[in-house]
C-alpha cells in the first residue's frame, strides 16, 4: 500500500459522527498508509465532523494550542483513504465553506503535497486569506447555521450517480407490467431448492446451504421459463454446477426432485425444525439439545423436568406457550389485535398517536406469524413533549393493566440510530405475548419519530428478501438505508463491503413524507405492499440477484454464531 500519509499525525475529535468505531477504522487505515493519530505535540491535522458546531466543540475542550495545524473535516480523511493519496486540505475545510458548491471558492494556499514529511505548521502566504480566515476556536457566529443535513442543491448533485451502474441508470419498471419470467415451473423449482437450502441450514452445512440459496435466487431472476433441457444452456445458467444441473434435468423429466422428497423422512431435519419452533431457540441451541437426545418438544419438557436442561426466561415462555405460538394467526384476529392497541393508544394519548400494522398483514397475507405494529406521533410538536420511550412505556402499561399483554420477552430496546452527537430522537421496541380469547400470540410494538416513519414503515413491512435487495441497491449507490433514514456512506474495504463510513449527515428527512419518496430518491419504481416480493423484474431493476443471495447467507451464518441484535432492526437483514 502506498505510504501517502508519512509524517501525517491526525487528531480525530471524538464528537458528532466521529464515533469510536469509525475513528478506530480510520486510525488503522491511516497507520497502514504511514501516518498516525495523536492528541498532543506533533499534530499536523485536526479532523472534525463536518456537522459539528463551534459551540459544542468549545464546550468540550480548548484546542487553541492546535490552531496552526490543518483544521479539516473528516471528509478529507475519508477521501484520502479511499483514493490512497493526500488530497488538498483546501477542498475539505472546517468549518465547511458556507458558499454553495457551484460558487468559485476563494483561493487558499496550502503547503506543497509532493514532499513526504509534512510541515508541522500551517503557513499563510496570502494576506487576504489571513483576514478572511476565522480561528478554529473563535466564538460562534449567531448568523451561522449548523450543517446537520444536506442541502437540496447537494442532494440534487448526488442524484445523477445514485442509480448508475456501468454508466447506465437503473430502468424504472412498471410493477403492473407482467414479469418476463413466466412462471409455474420456475416457481416450483425455487420452492424445491428453497427446501434443500433449509434442510442443509438446519444441519449446519453452510456450503450446500449457500449453493442452494444462490440457485434459488438465480432461478427467481430468470427472464425466461426453464421448460426444457435446452434451456439449461442459456447464458444466465452457465454458473450452475454439475449436480445442480442434474437436479434440474430430473425435475424436467419427472416433475420433482427425489432428494427433496427424501427430506420428509429425514428425522434429524424434522427434529431440529421442531426444536427451533420454541421461541428463543436458534439453530445452535437446537443442535445442542439434539445432541443431548431431544427429538421433540416433549423431550425438552422431560429433560428440563429431570434437570438435564436449563432454559432462559424466553425459552421457558416459548416452551409453555409452544402450541399457541406455533399456530399461524388468522387475518381477522390480527385486525382485532390492532384495534385493541389503537384503543389503548387513544385512551392514553387521544388522537395524537398513529398506529399502523406492518409485516405480512400489510402485505395482504391471510395468516401471520406474529403481529408487528408501528407507532408514531401524528404531529411533530407532540414529539417535544413525549419521547418514544415514554410513549411505549405508557402503551405497554395500559395493555398490561387490561391483561391483554401477558408476557414480556427479552430484547425490548431503545435505540439511538445514528449517534451523531446531537440529541437525536430515539426509537423504542417492545417484544411480548398478548392473549386473544384463549390463545396467546406474539406481538411487537415499535415507536419511531415522525421523520423516520416512512423508513420504518417500509422496513417493517417487508418482505425480508425485498428489504435486503433494496438496501443492497442503496449501498451500491453510496448510501446506507435503514429503518431510521438514509445517509451517504462508503465502505472501508471495498464498494458494498466492510464497515460503513458515513461521509455526510443524513439526507434531509423532510423530503421523505411517504414510502414512495424513498423509492423515487433511489430511482426505483414504487411497489405497493402486496407487491414487495423479490421477482425477476425487481432483480432486473436493482441488479442485486447475486448480492442478495450472498448477503442472505452471510446474515444467516452470523445469526448462527451469536444471538443477534444490533446493526439493524429485524428487517434490515431479515431472512
Amino acid at each position: 500500500m502506498e505510504q501517502w500519509a508519512t509524517g501525517v499525525q491526525v487528531f480525530l475529535v471524538p464528537l458528532a459522527s466521529a464515533t469510536a468505531s469509525r475513528r478506530a477504522v480510520w486510525a488503522q487505515r491511516l497507520r497502514s498508509a504511514g501516518g498516525a493519530t495523536a492528541d498532543g505535540d506533533g499534530v499536523t491535522h485536526v479532523a472534525l465532523a463536518p456537522e459539528l458546531s463551534r459551540g459544542r466543540l468549545e464546550a468540550w475542550k480548548d484546542l487553541s494550542s492546535l490552531k496552526e495545524a490543518f483544521w479539516v473535516s473528516t471528509d478529507w480523511l475519508i477521501s484520502c483513504l479511499s483514493q490512497q493519496r493526500r488530497v488538498p486540505e483546501a477542498q475539505f475545510p472546517w468549518p465547511p465553506d458556507p458558499a454553495p458548491k457551484s460558487a468559485s471558492p476563494s483561493p487558499r494556499k496550502v503547503p506543497a503535497l509532493e514532499a513526504s514529511p509534512l510541515p508541522s505548521k500551517r503557513k499563510v502566504e496570502d494576506p487576504s486569506e489571513s483576514e478572511a480566515q476565522v480561528s478554529p476556536v473563535s466564538p460562534p457566529s449567531s448568523k451561522r447555521t449548523r450543517r446537520s443535513e444536506l442541502s437540496e442543491s447537494e442532494v440534487e448533485e448526488l442524484r445523477p450517480r445514485m442509480a448508475a451502474f456501468n454508466g447506465q441508470r437503473a430502468p424504472l419498471l412498471d410493477p403492473a407490467t407482467p414479469s418476463a419470467a413466466s412462471g409455474q415451473r420456475n416457481g416450483a423449482l425455487v420452492a424445491l431448492f428453497g427446501q434443500l437450502q433449509k434442510h442443509y441450514e438446519a444441519l449446519g452445512d453452510s456450503w450446500r446451504e449457500r449453493s442452494y440459496r444462490t440457485t434459488a435466487s438465480l432461478l427467481r431472476s430468470l427472464p425466461f421459463e426453464v421448460a426444457s433441457v435446452a434451456d439449461l444452456q442459456q447464458p444466465q445458467l452457465r454458473r450452475l454446477g454439475k449436480k445442480t444441473r442434474e437436479k434440474l434435468v430430473e425435475f424436467l423429466e419427472t416433475g420433482t426432485i427425489g432428494r427433496v422428497e427424501g427430506l420428509q423422512e429425514d428425522e434429524s431435519t424434522k427434529a431440529l425444525n421442531e426444536l427451533q419452533g420454541i421461541w428463543g431457540v436458534g439453530l445452535t441451541t437446537a443442535r445442542r439439545w439434539y445432541g443431548l437426545g431431544c427429538r421433540s418438544v416433549e423431550d425438552v419438557r422431560e429433560h428440563m423436568a429431570a434437570g438435564g436442561l436449563k432454559l432462559n426466561s424466553d425459552q421457558l415462555i416459548g416452551l409453555e406457550l409452544y402450541d399457541d405460538l406455533a399456530q399461524r394467526i388468522p387475518r381477522q384476529e390480527v385486525a382485532s389485535i390492532v384495534e385493541r392497541v389503537e384503543a389503548a393508544a387513544q385512551q392514553r394519548f387521544g388522537l395524537r398517536l398513529r398506529v399502523e400494522a406492518c409485516g405480512s398483514y400489510r402485505r395482504g397475507r391471510d395468516t401471520c406469524g406474529d403481529v408487528d405494529l408501528l407507532l408514531c406521533c401524528r404531529w411533530a410538536e407532540d414529539e417535544g413533549r413525549l419521547s418514544c420511550q415514554e410513549i411505549l412505556q405508557a402503551i405497554v402499561a395500559e395493555l398490561t393493566a387490561q391483561k391483554f399483554l401477558t408476557h414480556d420477552l427479552k430484547g425490548s430496546r431503545y435505540e439511538d440510530p445514528f449517534a451523531r452527537g446531537e440529541a437525536s430522537p430515539r426509537s423504542a421496541c417492545y417484544f411480548g405475548v398478548c392473549k386473544v380469547g384463549q390463545c396467546h400470540r406474539r406481538i411487537d410494538l415499535k415507536v419511531h419519530p415522525l421523520v423516520e416513519f416512512p423508513f420504518a414503515w417500509l422496513s417493517f413491512t417487508g418482505s425480508g428478501p425485498f428489504n435486503r435487495s433494496m438496501r443492497l441497491f442503496a449501498r451500491r449507490c453510496g448510501f446506507s438505508l435503514s429503518d431510521h433514514g438514509i445517509c451517504e456512506a462508503t465502505h472501508a474495504r471495498a464498494r458494498g463491503r466492510g464497515p460503513r463510513l458515513w461521509t455526510g449527515p443524513p439526507i434531509a428527512q423532510h423530503r421523505f413524507q411517504t414510502e414512495k419518496d424513498i423509492f423515487d430518491f433511489l430511482g426505483l419504481s414504487y411497489r405497493e405492499p402486496w407487491q414487495r416480493e423479490v421477482d425477476a423484474s425487481w432483480l432486473q431493476e436493482t441488479a442485486t440477484a447475486a448480492e442478495e443471495a450472498s448477503a442472505s447467507t452471510a446474515t444467516r451464518r452470523k445469526d448462527v454464531v451469536s444471538p443477534r441484535f444490533g446493526l439493524q432492526s429485524t428487517a434490515m437483514v431479515l431472512i
